[in-house]
């Protein structure tokens, strides 16, 4: 009797605790940037390293489409890189799962200003 006990209550707190995909940028955004200053966004300094480091592996002329290696590409694609990198619509992209918050916000702020060349 005290074995079943021992693996009911060794199963149970396996359960609770095996399956939690929260991240702690998404918990507590202000600890990770998550609220940084998107006034300061910038296509050479924020947006193309972020897409560098996170989209240009796989996005290039002659890959996936579409082609995210310039500014012109990046410009006319503005609202497919917003749906699939900032909303994860219809699929999240990065493939592997969507940017961090600090990158998805500094995205969107950027898209919503216009996707300025600067």
């Amino acid at each position: 009797m005290k074995k079943i006990l021992y693996l009911s209550i060794t199963a149970l707190t396996l359960s609770l605790s095996a399956c939690y995909y929260d991240t702690e940028e998404e918990l507590y955004p202000n600890s990770f940037g998550g609220n940084k200053d998107t006034a300061s966004v910038t296509y050479s300094a924020t947006i193309a390293p972020m897409l560098a480091a996170n989209c240009t592996s796989c996005h290039t002329a002659g890959g996936n489409s579409p082609d995210l290696t310039t500014y012109a590409n990046v410009f006319a694609n503005k609202d497919r890189v917003k749906a699939r990198a900032v909303d994860g619509n219809p699929s999240p992209m990065p493939s592997s799962g969507l940017m961090s918050l600090t990158n998805r916000n500094a995205l969107a702020a950027w898209i919503a200003a216009g996707a300025p060349k600067n």
